[in-house]
């Protein structure tokens, strides 16, 4: 499977994903099950700032419309305060164009060996990207489940 395909079905996926949410309101993205130690709003911003810190190297690089939100969800942030409905908005509406961004960039050689990266080193690291992204999914499900919403 080449980038773009990839890309595609992480695409696929959040189209999914936030179908299935639609039906929620603040409360429901903002608790915290049992069990858990985070909850669907932060699932879905670390999801969405993982692509920044794993391909393009960290926040010098990232997309511009994503600078208030990547030190919030990255890797061992949890939820210490209730996300409010326009950042949930704003996190729902970055999910798709943010992997097109991702694309754009690709082809665009941002991520060229002439920018640091070797190909097979940005292909290992969206496979990455790829599992990582099962995983929140999953979590996600498994808190819909949890708080009896997991239609």
């Amino acid at each position: 499977m080449n980038i773009t395909e990839k890309i595609q079905e992480l695409k696929q996926n959040r189209i999914v994903l936030i179908e299935k949410l639609s039906h929620l309101n603040t409360q429901q993205f903002n608790e915290i099950p049992l069990k858990y130690t985070n909850n669907i709003i932060w699932n879905l911003g670390h999801m969405l700032v993982t692509p920044i810190y794993h391909l393009y190297s960290g926040a010098e690089k990232m997309p511009p419309n994503i600078h208030n939100l990547y030190k919030k969800y990255l890797k061992d942030t949890k939820p210490n305060t209730r996300t409010g409905s326009l950042e949930i908005e704003e996190i729902l509406n970055l999910m798709i164009p943010t992997l097109e961004r991702l694309e754009e960039d690709f082809h665009a050689g941002v991520f060229s060996h002439d920018q640091g990266f070797a190909l097979s080193a940005f292909e290992r690291g969206f496979d990455f990207l790829i599992f990582h992204e099962n995983i929140h999914i999953n979590t996600i499900m498994g808190i819909l489940k949890a708080m009896g919403s997991g239609r």
